[in-house]
């Protein structure tokens, strides 16, 4: 897929279509009660990454780290304990074993 606007733009929309249709972001068992710490989006899209930024916003305690082939390029700000890095999955994902509460990818 490119990496343009008219791109970022689309990945934006089908994420919104998401997340209505599905009621929220995150749709595993996961008490709020539970204390997140390491959340990492596999593929967060070329474009804002609004899936890692919500998901931050939302578990204000975890780090929240989207990954992708090609750097992410927020439209919204994005908060302290959201980072995005480039990396390809086929290489591995780089994390420590079982350092991750949460692997989304969509």
């Amino acid at each position: 897929m490119p990496n343009d606007s008219e791109e970022t733009i689309r990945l934006d929309e089908l994420h919104y279509m998401y997340r209505e249709f599905l009621g929220r972001n995150v749709l595993a068992p996961i008490s709020r009660t539970k204390r997140l710490t390491n959340i990492v989006d596999i593929g967060t899209g070329s474009g804002s990454g609004r899936w890692a930024i919500e998901v931050a916003e939302e578990f204000e305690n975890a780090t929240v780290t989207g990954m992708d082939l090609s750097p992410a390029e927020p439209l919204y700000e994005v908060p302290e304990n959201c980072e995005f890095i480039v990396g390809d999955l086929t290489e591995g994902l780089g994390f420590n074993d079982a350092s991750l509460d949460l692997v989304h990818s969509r």
